[in-house]
């Protein structure tokens, strides 16, 4: 696993993580923002993952 592309995702995770929960819900606790940012993060992986499935590599 690509240490350095894992670090650079996780931090913009939490960091849109922490944008969109205090935009969307703007009560919510540390656990649905790192809720959101797992989420992120996984979905990162996943449509990088489908893309490259696609391009045949």
């Amino acid at each position: 696993m690509r240490i350095n592309v894992l670090a650079i995702r996780v931090i913009l995770g939490v960091f849109f993580a922490i944008l969109l929960g205090r935009l969307f819900f703007p009560n919510s606790g540390p656990a649905m923002i790192a809720g959101i940012a797992l989420m992120l993060v996984f979905f990162a992986y996943l449509l990088e993952s489908v893309h490259g499935r696609r391009d045949g590599s």
